[in-house]
């Protein structure tokens, strides 16, 4: 099932900072096509993550549907989304592929999804074969829905900024584990410390009742029958 806010962006289609709208790119046939998609994943993901919606016309201010042409959707599979990542972005990111069908249409449309939870900065691990991207450099979402490499001054603060706080997160939350360490983090055969706590505690009392209804009344002298230390 289509995710919801995927479903909402198809249905009321605009690009912004986290929303990218490309054609059908020809299928990915070209490496100019798959250089294009890995610029806009490599803004995307820098910018905080987004959504690259795939099939509609991107050269005005309206999105209208396009028809694919043979094959050209089906060439959209997740194999070929990392092989894009793989050979074009660096370090590379984990994208997924979705598909949306927008209300009133029953015309699927690939979206890639960008992550955006990363530390460093993602940048081009190659050029493109007619300058749409240039090896190592690094790429920024501007106002307007537009990809270009980082250049001023004020896109490298935005970029550093969002990374500081990325690494701020990440170090809160192994901080929260360490003074509160969840549950799921243990094997499922071990023990918490209360629950260790509590069972010990409960296996004394049902020895105390057992003990009593031999007739042997608990010892008081703080140590059982066996001469260990037994709480008060």
């Amino acid at each position: 099932m289509t995710d919801e806010k995927i479903q909402f962006i198809a249905d009321n289609l605009q690009e912004n900072l986290e929303v990218e709208v490309k054609n059908w790119l020809n299928g990915l046939q070209a490496k100019s096509d798959k250089a294009i998609l890995a610029r806009e994943i490599i803004a995307l993901a820098n910018h905080g993550g987004g959504y690259i919606f795939i099939g509609f016309d991107d050269k005005g201010a309206t999105f209208p549907e396009i028809a694919p042409a043979l094959g050209e959707l089906e060439a959209f599979t997740q194999d070929v989304l990392a092989g894009i990542v793989h050979r074009y972005v660096t370090p590379p990111c984990q994208c997924r592929l979705d598909v949306v069908t927008p209300s009133g249409s029953s015309q699927p449309h690939p979206v890639v999804i960008v992550p955006g939870e990363h530390r460093t900065p993602l940048f081009a691990a190659r050029g493109g074969p007619n300058g749409e991207l240039d090896p190592g450099k690094v790429y920024v979402r501007r106002p307007g829905g537009y990809s270009e490499a980082a250049r001023t001054q004020d896109d490298w603060e935005k970029l550093i900024e969002r990374l500081v706080k990325a690494r701020q997160t990440e170090m809160l939350g192994a901080i929260r584990e360490i003074i509160n360490p969840s549950s799921k983090l243990l094997p499922d055969n071990e023990l918490t410390l209360e629950d260790w706590h509590q069972e010990n505690y409960t296996a004394w009392q049902n020895l105390r009742v057992e003990t009593a209804i031999a007739g042997h009344p608990p010892h008081r002298s703080g140590r059982d029958q066996f001469g260990h230390p037994v709480p008060r």
